[in-house]
């Protein structure tokens, strides 16, 4: 409803002004068939054009004669900022309309960024929250974030969409929609006025509800800004009047190649969590012996070994890469490894490499039992040594 008295209220200030606007030459670089910010083809920018292209945004009008001459703020796609740019031109002597190409096509991009909590779902989950967190401290006129969900373990529907804090209670031209069809959806939130919208103070900006088929294994909903009909494009406006018009895009901040949602390490500005196994994809980032490194890429998944340490490069790191009882390291299991044993436990001999090499009985330690044990397997017809790491 306050849409359409927002639209109300332009038809009737259109009218009364007698629908009078700028007739422009024609001086669109890309194409000489249109005039840039004449929204409705009918030769004249005024108020009609901004009607058209407010009911457009909000799916209360047709499709646009030309989408191009509607995009006047030199930012790439449609956005409620064209609407305000159009206004300041006619009735605050703002900048004339600029569509594309652009003659100054950079967009300034600041150190703000876009941040997505809570994509891990538990096991037995089948609701989940996802948070949307933007870190800034200005002031903004408008806001449109497009983006695409996606499980790929469950069928995912998103429930709803809601601005959160400030953002609930600010702005007079919410949007808030989603497509579980096309697994897109659209947050767009702006004022009609020319005032302005405070980012809340913890950055939490808007939540949205998901429902999926509970798993035995924790599942993961992946988020990514996308291009979404009217808004295909993600951005922050910060609009000043009497000065260029800029915009800073929504950033993850999320180094990420093999595209889990996990960043490379060494990015000192990620904001998503780190990557265990960077150059493969592992959203699950299962790691089973807590060195860090993850199950997908470690190359001895069985015992702990951060450094990966590969002395003969044969893809099996060194912590895995023995012949359970061979202390000597010689590839066999003989006395003479019993010997190296003794030589090691009390004479000051070297160590077992590696030491778990020589853990014979699996005890986490390498002691006299340990030489028994090599003594028995050769001797009495005893099990196989059973080291840890194998």
């Amino acid at each position: 409803m306050r849409y359409r008295a927002f639209l109300i209220i332009l038809i009737g200030v259109a009218l009364s002004s007698q629908v009078s606007g700028q007739t422009l030459p024609d001086e669109s670089a890309g194409d000489p068939k249109y005039i840039c910010g004449d929204v409705n083809n009918n030769g004249t920018i005024n108020l009609l054009d901004v009607v058209m292209l407010f009911t457009y945004l909000f799916n209360m009008g047709p499709v646009l004669p030309n989408p191009d001459a509607a995009d006047v703020d030199k930012i790439p796609g449609l956005t409620n900022n064209d609407i305000q740019y159009i206004l300041n031109y006619l009735f605050r002597a703002g900048p004339r309309p600029n569509c594309p190409p652009y003659a100054d096509s950079l967009i300034q991009v600041t150190n703000d960024s876009l941040e997505v909590r809570n994509r891990a779902v538990p096991p037995g989950i089948s609701k989940c929250k996802v948070e949307f967190w933007l870190h800034s401290t200005d002031t903004v006129p408008g806001v449109s974030i497009p983006f695409s969900y996606f499980c790929e373990t469950s069928q995912l529907i998103c429930d709803s969409i809601s601005f959160e804090g400030s953002l609930y209670s600010q702005g007079d031209m919410k949007r808030a929609v989603a497509d579980n069809e096309a697994g897109k959806a659209l947050l767009m939130n702006s004022t009609a006025n020319f005032s302005h919208i405070t980012m809340p103070s913890d950055g939490l900006i808007a939540s949205a509800w998901f429902t999926l088929t509970p798993s035995v294994d924790t599942q993961f909903i992946q988020i990514k800004i996308t291009t979404y009909p009217p808004s295909n494009v993600a951005i922050f406006s910060r609009y000043k009047w009497n000065n260029p018009t800029y915009a800073f895009l929504p950033r993850f901040d999320c180094v990420d190649p093999d595209g889990d949602g996990f960043g490379d390490p060494g990015n000192p500005t990620n904001i998503c969590p780190e990557d265990n196994c960077p150059a493969v994809y592992n959203p699950r980032q299962e790691d089973g012996d807590g060195d860090g490194v993850g199950n997908a890429c470690d190359n001895c998944p069985n015992y702990p070994n951060a450094n990966q340490l590969d002395t003969d490069g044969d893809d099996i790191g060194d912590m895995c890469d023995f012949v359970c009882g061979d202390a000597n390291g010689d590839d066999y299991v003989t006395m003479l490894d019993a010997y190296f044993l003794i030589n090691f436990l009390y004479l000051h001999g070297p160590s077992p490499y590696p030491l778990h090499s020589a853990d014979t009985n699996h005890s986490g330690k390498v002691n006299i039992l340990d030489i028994t044990g090599i003594i028995t397997f050769l001797y009495k017809g005893a099990d196989d040594p059973d080291c840890p790491g194998l």
